[in-house]
């Protein structure tokens, strides 16, 4: 990936040499997809149990959630669920 010379001399100064290394090779590995349950709508527990998608918990975010690339095409499935989201 290509990343501009003056944002990578910025993160090279910002971080230590062991945390640069590990910031650039985070870019060579494969993304994580998530989203987050709006409460006002949907309580978390139902969201969880009536998605389309394939969901597993993020466990600092009380309402987000991780789900697999392959349900990314299907966002638009959110439109059915209960509570108008």
């Amino acid at each position: 990936m290509f990343l501009p010379e003056d944002f990578t001399a910025k993160m090279k100064r910002l971080l230590k040499d062991d945390e640069y290394h590990q910031f650039m090779n985070s870019y060579n590995e494969s993304k994580t997809h998530g989203l987050r349950d709006n409460t006002l709508k949907v309580e978390i527990d139902h969201f969880f149990q009536s998605s389309p998608f394939h969901l597993e918990r993020i466990p600092w975010v009380e309402s987000g959630f991780y789900y697999v690339p392959e349900d990314r095409p299907a966002l638009e499935k959110i439109k059915i669920l209960p509570g108008g989201l």
